[in-house]
This record gives structure tokens, sequence and C-alpha cells, in this order.
């Protein structure tokens, strides 16, 4: 992380009328704009020794020698020239040696500096200074080392590669994680492992549906496990530079990323992700216009369809605040922020939901947060918060350590297992098992034929079981094992076709009778559904003829619908003449094109 920005000069009127010192400035000045600093500190003493008083360079090279840590020359040239700085480069200066020793952990020195600060620093905003005096404050305060935490780095094999970063956890114990590595030439994957007593296996690639020849960014698994979110940059189907997609687990195979839609993502940069227990919130960080650099941002998905994503404006900062980890009790969030009062650059922050707000942030304080950053934490409900770091090597590993009890909100999920069973026979039957909440449905996992299992938060209202060839059966379960019985289901009645007269679309009391019998058939069968398809002879015009069709369709609807059928169970389509033409061509005048097809089809659960 740079300490200082060097990119951003004024055009303001130097503090220097030696034309030689100027120019030495200007070209230190272009340098350090293309990253070349050392060569520019050549330029800067040049300036200097050309003009003792030059204010621009003097403050610029105390940048350059902080920026590169060399402390020793930074305060020796401040000595020898505070006398020739004006009193707002001498402020300016204050302040830099104050953030310095702020990132170094020296605090009491920062605070020194700090003290010497008057008014505002030359080209420093007034929030900076305030938030820099603030942080240094904070910083003596917390400082303190109250808690004995253990870091622990993880065994080798979670830590193979040359960078891995950004863990995220279900409740089950599965951990996914982003690595990058010379052997895939330098691009990132998302590989997946798993804790089994104690021990962890050797990750593995996720899944190919998932990985490709692209970055595959920092990822989110959801609590339970089925839904996974995460970054692709650069994609033929993006929407900006980096995009959120997503992926859903079904019968223990991961589908086809999709990306997610402009409600979410934008021509700016999105990423980090964090879903929700249930996977029905995502939150994430943009660059989007908001309150600054980076924001956090949420949405939620109602009615299968993701909501446009809202900035957390109660959070964020005008600097950069990012990696949100939603908690499962699905409350509490932990994010990371560099324009909050902390120990150093990143600090980690916790807020809760209340209502329709968040409280105010809390800072963790020591010895979770440090002068380094605290960035892409995942806290597991017994208690491990799993993270990554940079070594002096420049590698990055994972390493965990147990979060304090005090900051850990109490939230418990249950296992639970469904067994389907024919009625008759005891027969373990396949099929599908669908846990319903208020607000959504969490599909089991199959272990073995017949037996679904999940890890469940929060009151079940009811278990939906389907299995082809048997009634479908919806029931309550009280208990964590539990047995379903199915019965067979009879063979699927065929109902005739209504016929119309020529140009006619009224009902006559004969299909009346025939409706009223089918929607008595709907009720006995609430797992099925009708498919309607109105056709029309090919006399006349096929633009009239489709005009036919409809009202037809809309006849028999009509009639079912005064016979109390929902229309979310009837699916109509008009095809006009189509038939006709397709069999006879035109002019088919026949009793047989005009009418309105019943099929009686399986109703299919949306994915929630």
């Amino acid at each position: 992380m740079i300490l200082i920005s060097f990119s951003a000069f004024g055009q303001e009127e130097l503090h220097s009328r030696k034309k030689k010192a100027i120019e030495a400035y200007e070209k230190a000045r272009s340098l350090i704009i293309m990253g070349q600093n050392i060569e520019a500190s050549k330029y800067l003493r040049e300036a200097i020794d050309k003009d003792k008083s030059f204010d621009e360079a003097i403050s610029l090279l105390v940048q350059v020698y902080l920026e590169k840590g060399d402390k020793t020359q930074a305060l020796n040239l401040y000595a020898n020239s505070i006398e020739e700085l004006d009193s707002d480069f001498r402020s300016k200066i204050d302040y830099n040696m104050a953030k310095f020793f702020w990132l170094s952990a020296e605090y009491e020195r920062a605070q020194a500096y700090v003290d010497k600060i008057k008014g505002v620093p030359y080209n420093v905003i007034p929030q900076d200074v305030e938030l820099l005096k603030k942080s240094v404050a904070y910083a003596l305060e917390e400082n303190k080392d109250e808690g004995n935490l253990v870091f622990e780095q993880l065994q080798a094999q979670m830590n193979l590669f040359d960078r891995q970063y950004f863990p995220s956890l279900d409740a089950s114990g599965q951990l996914v994680f982003t690595a990058r590595d010379k052997k895939w030439g330098g691009d990132e994957q998302i590989l997946v492992t798993r804790d089994s007593a104690g021990s962890w296996a050797e990750p593995k690639m996720i899944s190919d549906k998932l990985n490709s020849g692209l970055n595959e960014g920092t990822a989110s698994i959801s609590a339970d496990g089925k839904t996974l979110v995460f970054t692709g940059c650069n994609r033929p189907n993006g929407a900006g530079s980096c995009d959120l997609y997503v992926s859903y687990k079904e019968q223990g195979e991961w589908l086809e990323p999709e990306i997610l839609p402009n409600e979410v993502n934008s021509r700016f940069w999105e990423s980090q992700p964090s879903l929700s227990s249930n996977g029905q919130s995502l939150y994430f960080v943009s660059t989007r216009p908001g309150k600054g650099g980076q924001d956090l941002w949420v949405t939620n998905k109602v009615d299968g369809q993701w909501t446009n994503a809202i900035a957390l404006d109660a959070i964020n900062t005008a600097k950069d605040d990012a990696s949100p980890f939603i908690y499962p009790d699905d409350i509490t969030l932990f994010f990371a922020s560099n324009g909050r009062p902390g120990l150093g650059r990143f600090d980690l922050f916790r807020t809760q939901k209340d209502e329709n707000s968040w409280t105010s942030p809390e800072n963790l304080g020591s010895p979770i947060n440090d002068e380094q950053d605290q960035i892409g934490y995942s806290v597991t409900i017994d208690g491990w918060a799993y993270f990554s770091t940079t070594l002096g090597s420049g590698r990055i590993v994972m390493k965990r350590f147990k979060f304090p009890e005090r900051l850990l909100p109490k939230v418990e999920f249950k296992n639970i297992q469904v067994t389907l069973l024919d009625s008759l026979t005891g027969e373990k039957l396949k099929g599908s098992v669908t846990v319903a909440f208020d607000a959504y449905n969490i599909a089991l996992e199959p272990r073995e034929v017949g037996v679904y299992e999940g890890l469940i938060k929060g009151e079940m209202n009811q278990v939906y079981a389907e299995v082809i060839g048997y009634r479908p059966k919806q029931q309550t379960i009280a208990k964590p094992s539990t047995e379903i019985e199915l019965l067979m289901a009879p063979m699927m009645r065929t109902f005739d076709p209504i016929y119309f007269g020529l140009n006619k679309y009224q009902l006559s009391s004969t299909d009346l009778r025939s409706l009223e019998e089918l929607a008595s058939y709907l009720k006995e069968n609430p797992h099925l559904k009708l498919n309607l398809v109105g056709f029309t002879d090919s006399v006349g015009s096929s633009e009239s003829n489709l005009v036919l069709a409809q009202r037809r369709v809309d006849a028999v609807l009509d009639q079912l619908k005064d016979f109390s059928v929902r229309q979310d169970r009837i699916i109509s389509k008009v095809r006009g003449e189509q038939l006709a033409n397709a069999e006879v061509g035109d002019n088919a005048n026949s009793k047989h094109y005009r009418k309105v097809e019943i099929e009686v089809i399986v109703a299919q659960r949306p994915r929630n």
C-alpha cells in the first residue's frame, strides 16, 4: 500500500524563483508520477541545493524518504530545513511524519507530530487531518493487547500455492478460497477443502464449470453450501472490469455460473462478495459512485430475482470500505475500513442490522487489529476466524485464530435428515426435499438414495417432498430425523379439446360440464398444472385467426377462474392456423382445427 500518493500535483505558483531549482523539481515530479522515486530524489536534492527555502521540494523529498522507509533521512532533512519552511509546509511534513509513525505502530511518536500540526497543512484536506488525529488518539488508548490470541498458520496442505486468500466457509466446515500460482500462469482459481476430524483435506479445484482460463477472484459460499458467488474479470459477457457471478449446487454438482444482473453489476469494479446463510442477501464491494473510493453494497433476492443494489451509507465512509462478511445470524456484519479511527491501514469493524439501519460500527481493537491490513476474514459459527496474511517473503498464506466470545453473536444450525419411503413397500425413493421458511426455500442434499440432509438455521415451516410417479407431500417435521411416506400417484387423466363452431368462441353447456370436471381434478391434484393451446382453421387472414384463437383461450381461462382454478396454475398460448396450415394448407375448414387443446402437466417448483 502506498503511504502517500504522488500522482496528483497542483499547478500552483511554486515557492522558488530560481530557474534551475524549479527545473530540477519539475523533473523529479515527472519521475515520481512514473514511479521512479529513487531517481527523483536526486533531482529533489539538486533543487534544494539550488534553493534552501524551496518549500515544495523539501516537503516532497521528505515524502519520498518516508515512502521508502528511510525515516532517518526524512527527520534530518526536516530538522535542517524547518526554519526555511512556511507554516503550512511545516504542518504538511508534521502530518506526513505523524502518519508514518502511526502506520509503523509508533503511536506516541505519531502523537508528538500530531501536536505540532497548526491550521490546515499544505495540500491536505481537513477531513484527513481530523481522521489521523482521531486514529492516533484511538491507537494510544486501545493498543493494550488485552487478549492472548494465538494466530495459527493452517496446515501445510492448506497453503500449497504461491498465494491463497479470502477464505469462505459454510456451516458444515467446507472452506472455499482463491489461489494464485505460477503453475497456472499466475491466474486465479477457486479451490475447496474440508475439515474432517481436525485435519484438512488437500485442496482441489472446485469445479471445471467455475474455473476457467480467466481469473476467478474472491468467492463466497452460503452457510448452507448451496450457492456460490465469485468475482470474474474481463469476461466476454461482463458489465465492467470485474463482475459478480453466481452458481447453484444441485444434486452435489455446481451448475454453470451466471453473471448477476445489472441490478447488481455495473460498468465499475465489483468484488469481495459475502452471502447470507440462506443465500438470499449478497453484500459486496463496488467502486461505482458513492461515498468513497470503495463502498459496501447489498442486494436481496425477492421472488427469485435480485433487487437493485443499495449502498450501506450508514457504514460507508469517504475513504475505502471493503471485505464485508455477513455472519450466519444474517444480522452481524464484519467489514474492513480505512476511513474510521483505527490502529493502521484497514481495521476490522463490526455492526449489526437494526430494523432498517445499522448500528454504529465498532472497531474490534487490538490484538485483532494492528498497523497492517485486516481484510478478507471469515468467521465460523464455532468461533474460528480465518484470514490471509502476507509473509516477509511475499507469499500470502491463510491463518486462523479463535475469535473472542464477546464479539460473536449466538447462532445455532440444526442438522436435519429426511428419508423418503414408498408408503406400501417401505422402499427408499429418489426424489427431492425442500425445506420451506417464511421467505425462502432450501433444497436438502442427497446423502444416499432416499436420504436427504442439510444444515438449517431457524424454525422450519414445512418440508415438501417430490418423487416422480408419486403424490407430492408437504408436512411439518418436529425432530431432526424424520421419514416421509409417499403414495403412488394415479395415472394422469387426459382431457378432450374444447371445440368451437366457425368463427365462434362461446362455450356450450357441454363444454362447461367438461371444464367443471377438469377444475375438480385439479383441486384433487395440487401438483398439476394446465397447458392450454388455442387453434383455428385456416379460413381468413392469419392475423384475424390469432385474435380468434386468443378469444377461445380466454373463454376457457375465464370459465376455469369461475370454477376457482388459480390462474398461476395455467400456461396458455395461441397458435392460430399453424396446425391447419401444417397438415392441410390454406382454406382448411374443419372442426378438428377449431379448438383449445388441454394438456395436464406436472408443476415445476422454481429455484429460489
